[in-house]
C-alpha cells in the first residue's frame, strides 16, 4: 500500500509541477520543461514479496492488477526520462541556434529551423508522456482502492492507511493527442499548433 501511494504521489507531483499547466497548450512539446531523471527502480513494488496474495482468488486478482499497474508506472517513468533527455540534449540546442527572433512562426518555419524529425519526435513523445502519466495514475489509483478493500476484508479491520488525493489537477481526464493526423507541412499557418511569435518560446529551459 505504501509503495502504491508513493508512486501515485510521484506521478501527481510531476504532473502538477510540469505538465498540468500545458495540457491544452499547442506548443507543449517545447513548453513542458525537461525534468531531472527519475530513478526507475525507486518505489517499485516487488511483486515477488506479495506471495501472501496467492492463496485465494481475490488475492490473486489484486496481485495481477498490481503487476499491470507497476508496468504502467515504469513505462511512464521511462518515457518521462527519454522526453527530458531529448528536450535537454536536442531541442534546447536547436532552439538556441534557431534564426527566429520575434516574428510570427509558421509550421514550415518551425520545421526548417528545428528539423521535421526533431519536431515530430518531440510532439510524439510529449503526447506519450501525457498519456502514460494518465494511464499509470488511473491504474495505480484503482489497484490502491482494490488492495485496501481486500486487506480490510482479509484481516477484518479497517485500521489501514487510507490516502485520497483531493487535487489531481485533471490527470484523470484522458489527454488530447497533438501528433498531426495529416502531412504536417500541408497545414495552413497556425492551424495545428498556433506557435505565436518566436520570442514567446525561443528560450532555454533549465
Amino acid at each position: 500500500m505504501f509503495c502504491l501511494i508513493q508512486q501515485l504521489n510521484t506521478i501527481l507531483l510531476v504532473w502538477g509541477d510540469h505538465f498540468a499547466n500545458y495540457v491544452d497548450d499547442l506548443g507543449r512539446f517545447m513548453n513542458v520543461p525537461a525534468t531531472t531523471l527519475f530513478d526507475i527502480n525507486r518505489h517499485v513494488l516487488d511483486v515477488s514479496k506479495a506471495t501472501i496474495l496467492l492463496d485465494c482468488k481475490e488475492g490473486r486478482a489484486v496481485l495481477y492488477d498490481m503487476n499491470i499497474a507497476q508496468e504502467a508506472y515504469r513505462e511512464a517513468i521511462l518515457i518521462l526520462n527519454e522526453r527530458s533527455r531529448l528536450h535537454r540534449d536536442e531541442l534546447q540546442p536547436a532552439l538556441e541556434k534557431a534564426n527566429l527572433n520575434g516574428q510570427e512562426v509558421t509550421n514550415d518555419m518551425m520545421m526548417d529551423e528545428l528539423g521535421e524529425r526533431l519536431v515530430l519526435t518531440m510532439i510524439g513523445i510529449t503526447d506519450g508522456s501525457y498519456m502514460m502519466m494518465h494511464k499509470s495514475f488511473m491504474k495505480l489509483a484503482a489497484v490502491k482502492a482494490k488492495a485496501r478493500e481486500y486487506i480490510v476484508k482479509r484481516f477484518d479491520t479497517d485500521d489501514f492507511t487510507k490516502v485520497d488525493f483531493a487535487d489531481t489537477k485533471g490527470i484523470e481526464k484522458e489527454p488530447t493527442q497533438h501528433y498531426p493526423k495529416h502531412p504536417f507541412r500541408r497545414a495552413p499557418k497556425s492551424e495545428i499548433f498556433g506557435f505565436g511569435t518566436a520570442f514567446n518560446w525561443c528560450r532555454l529551459w533549465p
